[in-house]
């Protein structure tokens, strides 16, 4: 005799596993051409469908309910910061939520060089917001067209000063720090420090797969706890 799986109460570990399976889905949606990759946004509007369907599914309490939104507003150093995706749970006058940035760099975006340091960018807000009281979690979901990005750099610069290859590990207070002229106007535009450190470990390992026509993607989730 077999025992049930029972899903967790817990709505932090169905909102993890929510997103997890979700980018399954999408990601065989996209191998077997039911979706065509086209542009970050539209990467992100389907996957966050995706998402809000899963969570329908597991909403397990009669009285709790999850809310997904997009693109929603929050105070970041002084200034609002715009976060892709929001998912807000409800449940006998509780709230929380859980915040995901979708990043998706083609080859022709102009490479991994600034597709890692605007990844870095998201990981260090998403790194800052977390510590607000009423936020639960905090994802970053990374896609490309493009293996460069899971391979070490044996070049100095912006690719080196923010490694993102697969089986890499951002290491809590470390200083991430950029050399060049075109990265460091990019983080003080951001109304970021040149240097950016976070206070918990952060492990990228890459998964790919292959689309209807062939073409091979890899993505990520970084989970900031």
């Amino acid at each position: 005799m077999k025992e049930e799986k029972i899903i967790s109460i817990n709505p932090d570990d169905r909102v993890e596993k929510t997103i997890q399976e979700a980018m399954i889905i999408y990601a065989n949606k996209v191998k077997y051409g039911f979706y065509e990759v086209d542009v970050e946004a539209t990467f992100q509007f389907q996957l966050m469908a995706i998402i809000q369907k899963l969570l329908n599914q597991y909403t397990l309490d009669i009285n709790e309910r999850f809310q997904i939104i997009l693109e929603k507003n929050f105070p970041l150093n002084g200034i609002n910061d715009e976060i892709d995706g929001v998912i807000k749970y409800h449940c006998n006058g509780v709230e929380k939520m859980y915040l995901i940035e979708f990043k998706y760099k083609k080859m022709r975006d102009g490479g991994p060089n600034s597709g890692n340091l605007d990844s870095y960018i998201d990981l260090y807000e998403l790194n800052t917001l977390k510590n607000n009281s009423n936020i639960a979690g905090c994802y970053f979901i990374f896609m490309t067209d493009d293996k460069n990005f899971t391979i070490q750099s044996a070049n100095q610069g912006t690719r080196s000063n923010f490694p993102m290859y697969d089986g890499y590990k951002i290491t809590q207070n470390v200083n991430y720090c950029a050399t060049c002229d075109a990265a460091k106007n990019r983080l003080i535009n951001n109304h970021l420090p040149i240097c950016l450190s976070f206070d918990t470990d952060i492990y990228i390992e890459y998964t790919s797969f292959d689309s209807s026509n062939n073409h091979t993607y890899w993505y990520y989730i970084a989970k900031i706890k």
